[in-house]
């Protein structure tokens, strides 16, 4: 088992540092899910194109 008897607080340096991790983490998550999310319109959107095209050449001519 870790010991986790040690509760003292990091040093503000250790601390910044961390921050500073979180913060760039943070960044890079959000930065992948708004690609992810980009990804998914963009192949809606071309589901939808595609539908629309393939509706609009079922009509029959005459």
């Amino acid at each position: 088992m870790t010991d986790t008897s040690n509760t003292n607080p990091p040093a503000p340096s250790t601390q910044a540092a961390l921050n500073a991790v979180q913060q760039a983490v943070e960044n890079a998550v959000n930065a992948v899910q708004q690609q992810i999310e980009n990804q998914i319109s963009n192949e809606q959107n071309g589901i939808k194109n595609a539908i629309n095209q393939n509706s609009s050449s079922d009509t029959p001519a005459g």
